[in-house]
């Protein structure tokens, strides 16, 4: 290697084609005119260096876990959707004459939210930008004044592997855009432009339009990674431009995300099922093929808030321990372009089938997917395959299909609700799962006492019964029961019956296995404030899975998975019968990762009391309360965090125990989230948000007089 004559060149690489590997070398040959501003954005030594007029960026950090990603040599700073991006205020501006080019790598994880700039300067009446779109196609935009062009290529860019944009405007008015060296948009302006701004302050990786959600999450930001950022004076030619995009052999990118983000996040659980990062919320389909259960789940891989709705996907040999794959589905051009929505999955004809909401921006259709490797999904080209909701039907919305096999046909329902009366599901019918015909509201609530629209409807059979459940709107998860037959659903009882005793478990997807065991997974929601989760850097994550059950009164009883017993270990175990007084007793510690069976007989006590997750000196606990004289238990959140900025509050509900006069508990705590499993038949799943590190201890104690502790075991998670 030697040393470049031109000192405005600084470290370059380039490709040995015969083996694809990156190695440094010092200039550019292959380009004959200059860049007038440079950032490499390839060295963590050198940061946001911009390596002509030798001045620096600042690469924003709003969480404080900026990553420089390693690839091939280069060290590059990890965009991730929301917080991190480039911007620069030149000293002394770069003045442009009437034409220009840019050339830039990226890499993307997924399409931003809203446009999102790879370079942008300029004013929103005056400025220049070379961008990405929402559904990925590039885009090169000159406004001057009351005059704008935009040129727009034909197919959107890949994501997960590197790309090379670039874009020229000529004196003679032609605004072109390349991809991989090759040309492909133009747009022709009579007269060209005046003179262009100068270049004064810079964004890379983000717009300036400052785009924002819930107060603090831009939407306009690139998730994934960027490097040799140029501009030029000129416009440059074909050859230039092909050059340019030979610098790198196009490959894969680095893009799974780093565990360390969340080494040192106290709230982080460890054996809940969630994605690595960013939001997600209502899992739909759970389904078992060729040996994995396969969960799916509303997914923004952008950022810990809602949009730009996409189909994740992970799987899992037992339920407990969860891979994630390759999102399942993205919207594209056509009636999902706003967003994949909720939905369910099957299995047909060796096939994983999803049929979901799309959302086009003017109304939301069901479309379908399908895939033969359980990996890679293609979309029916036929979509949607039901286009609008029953003419002769009033419905509020329509969204969110469960679909199901009814013996050699498919049936499917479609939450909606009524106008003025009250929340239904929607029946359909099919042979084929592409064509479907309208058959009749599967059942119609009433507004007053199950909300006025049903989201997420499912329908299940529990042993020789049907269960459907919804989530209410507003309010609830509830659920009936009844008989089905000849697509006739009998309720027991027309009054709905809720699903989770405090309703912090939502839109459960269920799955029934070979042995007509019924397993479901539901979303357990944040419940602190979105300046949290930017800083948290993920959002929402799954309630353990439950199995479900019907009493001989047709009630369901709900209770964690066998399989789950395998990932604890005993640390403590009494089993003779003890008196509970009216001062604290304190047990071993349990950690924050534990699984907690108790079991309390009254005596002549008025009310038990459990401490669970307490620091020392009581600053931090929850409390769960049972009052035997009125028959109520109380889930008591008002000390459970120090962080004013999550929910604090109490909550109360009528429960009636199994056995009289006792209560078994079966709780699971998991960092932020506790999961408790009431006499076998109730349940709920709430959030608590420990922050002190000592928030470790569990105490119980007595209310009017003395109860038994009949049994206790204490096991942690390995």
């Amino acid at each position: 290697m030697i040393d470049s004559p031109l000192p405005v060149v600084t470290r370059r690489t380039f490709v040995i084609a015969s083996c694809g590997l990156l190695i440094p070398r010092i200039g550019w040959a292959g380009v004959s005119q200059l860049p007038v501003l440079h950032w490499p954005l390839d060295r963590l030594t050198s940061s946001g260096r911009e390596n002509v007029t030798k001045s620096d960026a600042t690469i924003v950090d709003g969480t404080g876990r900026l990553e420089w990603v390693e690839d091939s040599g280069a060290q590059l700073p990890r965009l991730d959707g929301y917080s991190v991006w480039i911007q620069h205020r030149l000293d002394n501006p770069v003045q442009l004459d009437r034409e220009f080019s840019l050339s830039a790598w990226l890499a993307l994880e997924s399409f931003p939210v809203t446009t999102a700039s790879v370079i942008e300067w300029g004013q929103e009446s005056s400025g220049i930008s070379l961008a990405v779109d929402r559904l990925g196609f590039a885009l090169i935009s000159v406004r001057q004044e009351r005059r704008a062009a935009e040129s727009r290529s034909e197919r959107p860019i890949e994501r997960g592997r590197w790309v090379h944009l670039a874009a020229t405007l000529s004196l003679d008015g032609a605004l072109v855009l390349f991809i991989d060296g090759k040309e492909c948009s133009r747009l022709k302006m009579d007269g060209g432009m005046r003179r262009l701004d100068a270049i004064g302050t810079v964004h890379l990786g983000r717009a300036m339009q400052d785009r924002v959600v819930a107060k603090v999450f831009p939407t306009d930001v690139l998730n994934g990674l960027m490097r040799e950022v140029r501009v030029y004076r000129s416009s440059l030619k074909l050859g230039d431009i092909q050059a340019l995009s030979r610098e790198f052999q196009p490959q894969s990118a680095p893009l799974s995300t780093n565990p360390t983000w969340f080494a040192n996040d106290v709230q982080r659980p460890r054996y809940h099922a969630m994605p690595p990062r960013a939001w997600t919320n209502e899992p739909h389909g759970l389904v078992r093929w060729r040996g994995q259960y396969h969960l799916f789940y509303q997914k923004n891989t952008n950022g810990p808030y809602w949009g730009h709705i996409h189909w994740g996907h992970m799987t899992s040999p037992d339920l407990l321990r969860w891979t994630e794959q390759p999102m399942a589905l993205t919207p594209e051009p056509g009636p999902d372009s706003e967003g994949c929505w909720s939905g369910s999955a099957i299995v047909a004809n060796d096939r994983i089938v999803l049929v979901y909401t799309g959302g086009d921006g003017k109304r939301a259709s069901i479309c379908m997917a399908s895939s033969e490797d359980g990996l890679h999904f293609t979309k029916h080209p036929g979509n949607p395959v039901i286009d609008a909701p029953p003419s002769s039907v009033g419905v509020k919305e329509f969204r969110d299909p469960f679909l199901w096999k009814e013996g050699t046909e498919y049936r499917m329902i479609i939450g909606s609700g009524i106008s003025d009366v009250g929340g239904t599901a929607l029946l359909y019918r099919s042979h084929d799962l592409t064509s479907w015909s309208y058959v009749k509201p599967l059942l119609i609530g009433d507004k007053a006492n199950s909300g006025v629209f049903w989201e997420m409807p499912v329908f299940i059979k529990i042993g020789d019964r049907h269960v459907l459940i919804v989530c209410e709107v507003p309010g609830r998860a509830s659920y009936w029961v009844g008989t089905w037959e000849n697509d006739e659903f009998t309720v027991l009882s027309s009054t709905p019956q809720r699903l989770d005793l405090f309703n912090h478990f939502l839109s459960p997807t269920p799955y029934v296995d070979e042995n007509g065991r019924a397993i479901a997974i539901g979303i357990a929601p944040e419940t602190r404030a979105s300046i949290e989760t930017w800083q948290a850097g993920w959002a929402h994550l799954y309630g353990l899975p439950r199995e479900l059950t019907l009493d001989t009164s047709g009630n369901l009883q709900q209770r964690p998975i066998a399989e789950l017993s395998t990932r604890f270990i005993p640390l403590v175990s009494v089993e003779q019968k003890q008196p509970l007084k009216q001062t604290w007793t304190a047990f071993e510690s349990t950690g924050t990762c534990a699984n907690i069976r108790v079991r309390v007989e009254r005596n002549v006590s008025d009310a038990i009391v459990i401490a669970l997750r307490r620091s020392p000196d009581r600053q931090e606990e929850t409390l769960l309360r049972y009052d035997w004289r009125n028959a109520e238990l109380t889930l008591d959140r008002s000390k459970s965090s120090i962080n004013i900025h999550t929910v604090r509050n109490v909550q109360r509900v009528a429960y009636v125990t199994r056995t009289q006069g006792a209560i078994e508990l079966d709780v699971y705590l998991d960092e932020s989230v506790l999961d408790a499993f009431v006499d076998g038949e109730e349940c709920f799943t709430s959030r608590i948000y420990p922050a002190l590190a000592g928030s470790v201890g569990m105490a119980a104690c007595s209310e009017g007089g003395e109860a038994y502790l009949t049994n206790l075991a204490v096991k942690l998670f390995q």
